[in-house]
């Protein structure tokens, strides 16, 4: 099972795209927004795998016994002790995948069509077709969006943590 999720690692994106393409058209999901997204999540689903896994792998299994020894259910230990201790690295998963996805032209011309245009082919049409200011101003606003997270998570992680009395 592991080894089919990290498919995708294996093989160049030209030819993961032309994989999806060749899936995708006789189901009609070419130029349509969950042919999109099913080709973005193929390409995203690695490293949020390889990241959910480390974690996962990184809890201490005796939490879980615990909590089932103090009479938690199955749906209780997965809610209250294994999801608390992989929520950052999901969300880090996220973040992660949002930024591949972001940086994915070449899935995105293959499967885009005519009717969809995503911000990744948007971006790569006015590079290649002249000198345009809306990839500037595209620029300097993801520039900032990601100087703006950097600064929350390190304000966030410096904080100290408030104790309730």
């Amino acid at each position: 099972m592991t080894v089919l999720l990290l498919l995708p690692f294996l093989f160049p994106t030209v030819i993961t795209a032309v994989a999806q393409y060749v899936v995708l058209a006789p189901l009609g999901l070419v130029g349509t927004l969950p042919g999109i997204l099913v080709g973005h999540t193929v390409v995203c689903l690695p490293y949020a795998f390889v990241i959910a896994l480390g974690a996962v792998r990184a809890l201490d299994p005796a939490h879980e016994r615990a909590a089932s020894s103090l009479g938690a259910g199955r749906t209780t230990v997965l809610w209250r002790v294994t999801l608390p201790g992989v929520r950052g690295a999901l969300a880090g998963a996220g973040v992660l995948c949002a930024l591949v996805s972001f940086d994915e032209p070449v899935v995105a011309l293959f499967l885009s069509g005519t009717d969809v245009r995503t911000l990744p082919v948007q971006t790569l049409g006015a590079l290649t077709q002249g000198a345009d200011p809306t990839v500037g101003v595209m620029s300097t606003v993801s520039i900032l969006l990601a100087v703006a997270a950097g600064v929350t998570t390190v304000l966030r992680t410096a904080a100290p943590e408030r104790t309730s009395r």
